[in-house]
């Protein structure tokens, strides 16, 4: 019975945590619109969960770097066996014995060693925040840029599906011209082929689509139930085209922004204080510690030369007068690092400033190119409008109708690729100004 009780709570147990598993997963899947997806990655994102690691084992390096100011306690025991043998008088004495060492050192002062590694201590954890800044920065762009390839990738499937309804009704009315005698079997195996070749644009673009879910996938850092969709607006891309809004900002403006903003820079910045602390370090090598020491040793024993107390304690200075060059050559090595450190923050810079503007660029780009491609697609609509006219009335053949179909499809693809082409610019120059 206890048996059969036993069994019955380990089941219980597992059942309860398999619900918790499957609650998490129905709470990921029903996640759909792109706030959502950025919570899902802050929380799961690998880079994101190794950054914040790396955090704590800066911040373990300052209580490392800090146990240089309190004072090192050890405790040793002994137990053992002496034989002491008398050249004088032919005798020996035969003891175990017991002993204990204890030892207290105390650093009284080593002119800016200890301080300057744990400022150096200090700079790695504040470099380290920084760095969980800008990666979190990267993660948010990188979301934003997968959901706007996915809303992309589920417009241009409808394209593909609009493509494939004109392309069977031309094919209709090829084979009811035919068998009126009006038209020849060509137009019906024309229109055969654009269909075939429309519904191959479909399955592309559905394969597409199913990479563009695999790379969000691989950012959130989660598994998503097969059922996962992403929330799209219902708009026609023509209107979703036509609420852009004009970018207001200037670009030196905006460099301005992202050099203030940017984490990179501050990252920069820790890592010169890293390096001077360790500059400083290195020139303390030249200097003596100072320090206070106690030690206490006792052995028990009937042996009577062994068997004493000892106490003792006063300051000691260390001093390496000499020690290979090494010391010479780690100034050298350290001083190259801090002005390396230096030129690595103007580098950054220049660095930031130039990717803010390409940044502002695309955007501009992005705004002029999609208002001249909703422009084509209104003529490229019209011109097919006057194409499916004109071969109804026997006025053109299938070449001309088949060149109206293909600059339609064409003009409305490349307004849905200019418009998330655009969204993704302005998420990249919100990223590169440490916007989120």
């Amino acid at each position: 019975m206890k048996l059969n009780k036993k069994i019955f709570i380990q089941i219980l147990v597992l059942s309860l945590l398999n619900i918790g598993v499957y609650a998490k997963e129905i709470t990921v899947s029903n996640v759909k619109n792109l706030k959502g997806l950025i919570d899902i990655a802050l929380e799961n994102n690998l880079d994101i969960k190794v950054a914040k690691s790396n955090i704590d084992a800066k911040d373990a390096g300052i209580t490392y770097a800090s146990s240089g100011y309190l004072p090192q306690v050890s405790v040793q025991g002994d137990v053992s066996q002496y034989h002491l043998q008398s050249k004088t008088a032919h005798s020996s004495d035969d003891d175990m014995a017991i002993g204990v060492n204890a030892s207290a050192n105390q650093l009284l002062y080593d002119f800016g060693e200890t301080s300057s590694g744990i400022d150096s201590a200090k700079g790695l954890y504040a470099a380290s925040l920084k760095r969980l800044d800008s990666t979190v920065n990267e993660v948010v762009f990188s979301v934003k840029n997968a959901y706007y390839n996915i809303l992309n990738q589920k417009q241009l499937i409808n394209v593909a599906k609009e493509s494939i309804k004109i392309d069977e009704l031309q094919l209709e009315q090829a084979e009811a011209y035919f068998k009126a005698g009006v038209r020849t079997k060509i137009d019906v195996t024309n229109a055969q082929l654009k269909v075939s070749n429309s519904k191959l644009s479909l399955l592309k673009a559905e394969f597409e689509l199913e990479s563009a879910h695999t790379k969000l996938i691989s950012i959130l850092g989660v598994k998503l139930d097969k059922d996962f969709s992403i929330q799209k607006n219902e708009k026609d891309i023509i209107d979703l085209a036509n609420s852009i809004l004009p970018l207001n900002e200037d670009a030196s403006s905006l460099v301005k922004m992202g050099l203030k903003q940017r984490a990179e820079i501050d990252e920069s910045k820790a890592n010169i204080e890293v390096a001077q602390s360790n500059y400083t370090l290195a020139n303390s090598q030249y200097y003596p510690k100072i320090f206070l020491n106690a030690t206490y040793d006792e052995k028990e024993t009937d042996i009577a030369s062994l068997n004493n107390r000892q106490i003792s304690a006063g300051v000691y200075i260390t001093w390496d007068v000499f020690s290979g060059y090494s010391t010479e050559a780690k100034v050298r090595e350290n001083l190259a690092g801090l002005q390396k450190s230096k030129v690595d923050l103007k580098n950054i810079e220049l660095k930031i400033s130039e990717e803010i503007i390409n940044a502002y660029l695309e955007v501009k780009k992005g705004e002029d190119s999609t208002k001249i491609q909703i422009l084509s697609l209104e003529l490229a609509t019209q011109n097919l409008s006057l194409a499916q006219q004109r071969y109804k009335a026997g006025l053109s053949d299938m070449v001309e109708l088949n060149d109206a179909k293909f600059d339609y499809t064409k003009s409305k693809s490349d307004l849905v690729n200019s418009y998330y082409a655009y969204l993704i610019s302005v998420a990249n120059l919100e990223y590169q100004t440490g916007k989120r």
